[in-house]
């Protein structure tokens, strides 16, 4: 049976699966807003070209976490799919990490890595850092369970309605495979001047 591409994935039962390469990009819209006016659909091919532009492969699920509580602009899209792009948003209030952390952990579940090919985990959020469980998840995926993990707290904010969004907000990518000092397969080497200088 074909994938629904209608049907907003929110971890209430067994996602998609997806064989081969894959990432799973988990974002706090609280801490950073996507760009108000725009399709859901426009926003999944901007984040996809930005990653693949720095070395990312694979099939992109994105959940973006709502503040339901303080409705954003993009709380109108919390309860139906109308688009096609495999874009979720989810309610999470003004801690989404609280519920991000679980579905990640879900996320993993039903996307075991293919080897050779990369699973890869991007969590932008700024909340992360100062949550030393988070943390602890994050690396032990990466170091026990062979995922890609990726953090992007940037120190210097992209504004959504930058034209450089959203690549410059990847320039300050945390690996937390650099972190041991592995080098190895990692798709973020590339410099300030090299990401920014990104058509």
């Amino acid at each position: 049976m074909g994938e629904d591409l209608y049907k907003i994935e929110d971890f209430s039962e067994p996602i998609t699966p997806v064989e081969g390469a894959k990432m799973g990009v988990f974002w706090d819209l609280h801490g950073f807003p996507f760009p108000d006016g725009v399709s859901p659909d426009w926003i999944y091919q901007k984040i996809e070209s930005a990653l693949f532009k720095i070395g990312f492969c694979g099939k992109m699920s994105i959940w973006a976490y709502v503040d339901d509580e303080n409705m954003s602009s993009w709380g109108k899209f919390l309860g139906k799919k109308t688009w096609k792009a495999r874009l979720h948003f989810l309610p999470g209030g003004i801690r989404p990490d609280k519920r991000m952390f679980s579905d990640i952990l879900i996320w993993e579940k039903d996307s075991p890595v293919d080897f050779p090919e990369p699973a890869s985990v991007v969590v932008v959020s700024d909340k992360v850092k100062c949550d030393p469980y988070f943390l602890d998840m994050l690396s032990s995926m990466d170091m026990g369970r062979h995922y890609h993990v990726y953090l992007v707290d940037p120190t210097k904010r992209v504004p959504p309605e930058d034209s450089g969004w959203p690549i410059l907000l990847f320039v300050e990518m945390q690996s937390f495979a650099r972190k041991r000092g592995r080098e190895d397969e990692n798709p973020t080497k590339r410099s300030r001047a090299d990401v920014g200088n990104q058509g």
